[in-house]
């Protein structure tokens, strides 16, 4: 995601009008919305969860896992693509192209499983304590997948009571304090505030975690760094498989060249699972 994020930022919303100046996103990165506003620290609050002899016999060998049988097939792959020369052959061998073509759908369903484990976390406010208004609607957006309407009603459901605080108020600290990121598939027909696809992976953050307490912001750093990673390989498998099914063997040559070095860099599954793992124990953060 950190490659290519885009960003509409307009003015401080107010009615509708907001929400159709707000709808600018770019395809191949998140979803931002709002401009950057000063923010309300908050005192700390608790969150939720916050050798055996060998055989005489051949043994087979282990089964290669699905990350590591990929990054072999690119790697056979980048050296067909060294080799090509104008021909009217195919561009790689039908062995290697179906095995990359299966290789990143299977990432894929990995990568939408794992990002269910570092998203959808649910802070509770407790009464709020000494957080301020805007704390605890941050404690409450902070990873949700709900569109806008339906996040604002839940929210409200949960603060009503407290001075000050009305459907309208709700619905503009969200939209002033939070922003809505998409970490996979963009759809260019989407409502960029009310959209709920699967696909998507839709998720509510807060601009600047210093509006939530102390103690949450470390746990909540790790997993925004994991859905980052996750959104930048997302976006190199689906550019591998774009390009696979693209027709001109010149242009087709070129553009597996690119995608299959983009595949290359981004951290695969395994290493985004390895590296929340690293992240967790520096912080000694129980997930």
């Amino acid at each position: 995601m950190e490659a290519g994020g885009g960003a509409a930022r307009p003015e401080p919303p107010s009615g509708e009008g907001a929400r159709l100046e707000q709808s600018q996103m770019q395809l191949d990165g998140p979803v931002v919305l709002n401009r950057s506003a000063e923010l309300e620290s908050s005192d700390a609050m608790d969150i939720d969860a916050t050798p055996a002899q060998a055989l005489k016999q051949t043994v087979p060998p282990p089964t290669q896992s699905p990350a590591a049988t990929l990054t072999d097939t690119v790697v056979q792959v980048q050296k067909q693509l060294k080799r090509k020369r104008a021909s009217n052959g195919p561009v790689i061998a039908p062995a290697e192209k179906e095995a990359l073509a299966d290789g990143c759908r299977l990432e894929l369903q990995g990568l939408f499983e794992y990002y269910k484990e570092v998203s959808g976390h649910k802070m509770q406010i407790d009464g709020g304590g000494n957080l301020s208004t805007n704390a605890m609607i941050g404690c409450l957006l902070e990873e949700s997948n709900l569109g806008l309407s339906k996040l604002v009603d839940e929210a409200f459901e949960k603060l009503k009571g407290t001075e000050g605080v009305s459907v309208a108020s709700v619905r503009s600290s969200v939209l002033l304090i939070g922003q809505r990121m998409m970490y996979g598939q963009s759809s260019p027909d989407a409502d960029v505030l009310e959209d709920e696809s699967e696909l998507s992976l839709w998720c509510w953050e807060v601009r600047d975690l210093k509006v939530l307490p102390v103690r949450t912001r470390g746990f909540l750093s790790a997993r925004r760094t994991a859905r980052k990673k996750i959104h930048e390989r997302i976006t190199a498998l689906h550019s591998t498989l774009s390009a696979l099914e693209s027709t001109g063997a010149e242009g087709q040559v070129n553009e597996l060249r690119k995608v299959s070095m983009k595949l290359s860099k981004a951290l695969n599954l395994e290493g985004i699972r390895s590296m929340v793992e690293r992240v967790t124990q520096k912080n000694n953060i129980q997930r």
